[in-house]
């Protein structure tokens, strides 16, 4: 009789072992996005209002301009120089300026 339960014990034990050793675990979540540059001419009416009302930014040059996905919302970022600064924007398609913290 005590081998009987140890055999079942072992059998248990052993099949738990087994089981658990093919349970896959995933640790990790992969965000893509693609980032697509813009000619400046290009960029949506709304984001260039927004650069034509902001005054730091209407006697700027842009140096480049990108469109991405973020979200599932297109958002622009801007990159802009006047004489040795250089600053970046974002923006999304309505022309509302973007925070990097949201």
């Amino acid at each position: 009789m005590k081998k009987l339960m140890l055999i079942c014990a072992l059998g248990t034990f052993g099949f738990a072992s087994v089981n658990a050793a093919t349970v896959p675990v995933l640790n990790s979540t992969e965000i893509y996005q693609e980032t697509t540059r813009v000619a400046p001419e290009n960029l949506p009416q709304p984001v260039k209002d927004a650069i034509d009302n902001d005054m730091e930014d209407k006697d700027a040059r842009i140096v480049s301009a990108n469109q991405r996905t973020k979200d599932g919302q297109m958002m622009y970022e801007v990159t802009f120089q006047k004489e040795d600064k250089t600053w970046t924007k974002k923006y999304d398609a309505q022309g509302n300026k973007v925070d990097d913290d949201k």
